[in-house]
C-alpha cells in the first residue's frame, strides 16, 4: 500500500485513522501510546537523536509505523505528517480546573488565572512534543497538528489553551486543524453525534468525528477522498456509507 500521510501520536490518532479509512485516506502509522503517557517520562526528544521511547510496545508501535512509510527514523518520513501531540493536556487541565479559573467569578472559590499564565504552563508542559514537531517542520516536512474534541468539564479553559497551543505551533510552522467550530455546541462542549459512547467512553470522538477531521486535513494538504460531501453532512448519512464501505469490502474479500 502506498499512503497518502504519515499519522502519529496518542489515543486519539486511532479515531482519526480509522476515520480517514472510512473516507478514503491510506494512512500509514497510528497511536503510537496513550496520551496520559505523553505527560510523564516515558518519551524523550532530542534534535540530535529524534524522538524515542521508554516503553518497549511504543518503540514496536514507532518502528512498524515508520516502516508503513518507508522510512526508518521519523525525520526520514516524506508523506505529510498528520499528529495529535501537543494537546495531551488532560492532567494539565484537571490540575488548573480545581484551583483556578479564567471568570472573574466573586462566587467562584476558585482563583482566576490569565492567559499568560496559562502560555507559560503550556511551554513548561508541551514544549518537548512542539519542539519535536518543529524540527520535523524545519526538516521539510509537512505537519499538520490536529486538535482533539472537546471533552473536558472546564470547556472555557479547554478553549484557551487549544489557542495557546495553536499559536505555538503556527510559530514552529506547524499547520492546525480544529474541529471546534464544527464539532461543538452553544455551550463548547462536544456535539452528541460526535461523541463515542460505547463503554462509557467520556474522552474521544467517534468516527464519524475523525472522518471529518481527516477530510479538512485532506482538504488543506490538497489530497483526494472518496467519500461523497453528502455522506458527511450528518452522523447518519455518514453511519449509513460506512456500512455500506464494510459489506462491499467484506463481499470483494470473500469474492
Amino acid at each position: 500500500m502506498t499512503a497518502d500521510l504519515f499519522l502519529f501520536g496518542c489515543s486519539h490518532a486511532g479515531r482519526l485513522q480509522k476515520g480517514a479509512e472510512v473516507i478514503g485516506l491510506r494512512v500509514a502509522g497510528g497511536a503510537l501510546m496513550r496520551g496520559r503517557l505523553w505527560d510523564e517520562d516515558a518519551f524523550a526528544f532530542d534534535p540530535s537523536q529524534g524522538l524515542s521511547f521508554a516503553d518497549p510496545m511504543a518503540r514496536a508501535r514507532l518502528s512498524a509505523a515508520l516502516a508503513a512509510a518507508g522510512a526508518s527514523r521519523l525525520e526520514d518520513v516524506r508523506l505529510p505528517i498528520v499528529t495529535t501531540l501537543g494537546f495531551q493536556l488532560d492532567l494539565v487541565q484537571d490540575e488548573i480546573s480545581r484551583r483556578h479559573t479564567l471568570a472573574r467569578d466573586p462566587d467562584d472559590a476558585r482563583d482566576f488565572i490569565t492567559t499568560e499564565a496559562l502560555s507559560a504552563i503550556v511551554a513548561a508542559r508541551r514544549e518537548p512534543l512542539l519542539d519535536l514537531l518543529g524540527w520535523l517542520a524545519a526538516g521539510g516536512a509537512t505537519v499538520v497538528l490536529v486538535a482533539p474534541p472537546a471533552r473536558h468539564p472546564d470547556a472555557p479553559l479547554a478553549a484557551a489553551l487549544e489557542t495557546i497551543v495553536a499559536g505555538e505551533a503556527a510559530r514552529r510552522g506547524v499547520r492546525m486543524i480544529s474541529p471546534r467550530p464544527w464539532s461543538t455546541g452553544p455551550d463548547g462542549r462536544l456535539r452528541p453525534e460526535f461523541e463515542a459512547r460505547k463503554d462509557g467512553d467520556t474522552v474521544h470522538g467517534n468516527a464519524y468525528f475523525g472522518a471529518r477531521a481527516m477530510a479538512e486535513v485532506a482538504a488543506a494538504l490538497g489530497l483526494p477522498v472518496t467519500i461523497p460531501a453528502e455522506s458527511l453532512a450528518s452522523a447518519d448519512a455518514f453511519d449509513a456509507y460506512a456500512q455500506r464501505s464494510r459489506r462491499l469490502a467484506a463481499r470483494a474479500f470473500a469474492g
